[in-house]
């Protein structure tokens, strides 16, 4: 079989663009004796979290009396900040005038935010140090190499703040840690997180793709960036690599080549090097239209679906969307990416039977290239700096489109902007639960296996209640449609009768309940009727779906629309409008 005979072909890369240049550590003291030290409870450190519970008394204590500090407490709960909200932290913890900050507890979802405040404050010359669990330590190790090389993480164990005063031996070790992370002794900062990235060699945050060239030329390129192939290889080489290195979800990629990406800007009008999301961590890259492209191609996209995608990725942009969070949270969700309009049936995006399964390439590519690229640009690497527990099917992909022509009520895109206006709706969504009825077809009956299916105490909008996603069949929604219900009604309906009670909640830790919810006997699992999406699609049977949020994260809609602000009506005209501004 012929070689490749291209001096190159340079692939785009699917990385996005670095926002902040790498910081630099503040000045360490010789030691904390007299300083002023300030102990930031990142809201973490709770009785849920019983092991952890004496962790900053025994601290304060040991950082007073062993090595003549001066601390001083602040509690603020850093897992409701935002990216922009942690700007103004800085100057709340400046008050204090602190010479040197312990953040603590860095578990789980808080220690994205924790990680951002940490680097703000080294920014600013104050040494920071923070406190992981082994929940926290991966994320926070590829944080720190993406923001702030060197920036010191000091792991505790359960069992090492088992004790609770501090003559504990294992307080006192741990104490010592943080003296060492913060003083001028720490010759090594990071150890733990630099041995997590050492142990992945260093190919956790790779910059580029290979080069794939001719065997001649690779004899001239560093090994380590190059490849030849046969010509009808270069999809497999690819994914060899990426397989090695932690770019992409494990599945078969398509090598994203400069013609490839070409053609998939070919279909917007939105320049390549056009910011939709300015930073993500834990890279802390943008999300550019050209990192975007590159990702639709990996995926498998037809050019002409790049419109959709953009559109989803706009619209995880929002800052209720929680993006920085939702890309590395323990909960089980994937991107939910629904498409309402014309334009879904030009592209052919299946709304009938098996619209959110295998077997349609719109929807199984679209939704994967907006995953992909969550996992590539923002760098959400299952297992390393994804905390999810166990995953979810609906991280591959999770697209489906709205059954406009079977459907008794008005659509979603037709209620918002229109007839003839496509839009995308994105939510942080577990995988569909089904609810079946086999008792009987009354319109109650339906709705009620609805909302017991949707109400339980295990769910994460129990407690974080968040926009409700509910997939009816053209039959069920006739049916009830027949029986006299408007799609308000079953919002209603279904807000009234999807809720769990108070008592079963009452030990719940950190709710996040508007006031009202706390004077009623039973809770719903959404702030008002109107969060609950009532989506006509799916095919015949006995089912219906429902698809349960991340309760932090809310739903975001969006019109597909030009660069300039005009309705997409058909993917050919975005490819009239692409061409015209290279001209």
């Amino acid at each position: 079989m012929a070689k490749l005979t291209l001096r190159s072909t340079p692939l785009e890369n699917p990385f996005g663009r670095p926002v902040r240049p790498l910081s630099n550590l503040a000045t360490r003291p010789q030691s904390l004796k007299g300083k002023r030290l300030l102990l930031l409870d990142n809201g973490q450190v709770d009785a849920e979290k019983a092991a952890y519970g004496a962790f900053l008394d025994g601290l304060e204590d040991v950082l007073r009396s062993t090595y003549g500090a001066k601390p001083v407490r602040l509690s603020h709960n850093l897992l409701r900040e935002n990216l922009a909200s942690l700007d103004m932290m800085v100057p709340v913890v400046k008050k204090f005038k602190p010479q040197a900050v312990v953040i603590a507890l860095c578990h789980g979802g808080v220690t994205a935010p924790s990680i951002m405040l940490a680097v703000r404050l080294e920014q600013v010359g104050i040494p920071t140090v923070l406190v992981c669990t082994p929940l926290g330590i991966k994320l926070g190790a590829v944080s720190a190499q993406s923001y702030a090389p060197g920036l010191p993480l000091v792991l505790a164990r359960p069992s090492r703040t088992a004790g609770q005063g501090s003559s504990d031996s294992s307080t006192q070790s741990l104490a010592r840690d943080v003296v060492w992370a913060l003083t001028a002794s720490a010759r090594r900062l990071t150890q733990h997180g630099r041995r997590v990235l050492t142990e992945h060699a260093g190919a956790a945050l790779p910059t580029r793709l290979p080069r794939v060239t001719s065997r001649q030329e690779s004899r001239r390129l560093p090994r380590a960036v190059t490849a030849t192939v046969d010509a009808s290889e270069l999809d497999e080489t690819l994914y060899t690599f990426c397989c090695e290195h932690f770019v992409g979800d494990g599945l078969p990629l398509f090598a994203p080549t400069r013609r490839r990406v070409a053609a998939m800007l070919d279909c917007t009008d939105w320049p390549p090097d056009e910011v939709l999301i300015e930073e993500c961590p834990p890279s802390g890259s943008a999300f550019t239209v050209r990192a975007v492209a590159a990702n639709a191609v990996m995926a498998g996209c037809k050019p002409e679906y790049f419109p959709i995608i953009l559109t989803a990725i706009q619209a995880m942009a929002a800052p209720t969307f929680r993006l920085f969070q939702a890309a590395i949270t323990t909960h089980p969700s994937g991107n939910l990416v629904l498409v309402s309009g014309p334009l879904a049936k030009e592209l052919g995006i299946q709304s009938n039977a098996g619209c959110v399964g295998p077997g349609f390439r719109a929807n199984a590519t679209i939704g994967r290239a907006v995953n992909l690229a969550t996992l590539n640009i923002a760098r959400s690497l299952p297992g390393l700096s994804s905390l999810c527990t166990f995953g979810s099917p609906a991280q591959y992909t999770f697209c489906f489109a709205e059954n406009i022509e079977d459907s008794p009520w008005p659509s979603l895109h037709a209620e918002r902007y229109g007839p003839q206006t496509t839009c995308v709706t994105v939510h942080k969504c577990e995988a569909p639960h089904n609810a079946i009825d086999n008792a009987g077809k009354s319109a109650e009956g339906i709705l009620d296996v609805i909302a017991s299916k949707a109400a339980t105490i295990g769910g994460s909008n129990a407690t974080n209640p968040s926009e409700l996603v509910v997939l009816l069949t053209p039959a069920n929604a006739r049916l009830l449609a027949a029986a006299g219900y408007s799609k308000k009604d079953v919002q209603r309906y279904l807000f009234d009768r999807a809720r769990n009670s108070a008592v079963a909640l009452a030990k719940s830790p950190r709710k996040q309940w508007p006031a009202w919810f706390h004077h009623l006997d039973a809770v719903p699992v959404v702030r008002r009727a109107e969060d609950i999406y009532v989506v006509v699609c799916g095919g015949m049977g006995p089912h219906s779906m429902v698809c349960v949020p991340w309760g932090f994260s809310r739903a975001v809609t969006r019109p597909v629309v030009t660069k300039q602000g005009e309705p997409v009506r058909t993917i050919g005209k975005g490819k009239e409008e692409s061409r015209r501004r290279r001209v």
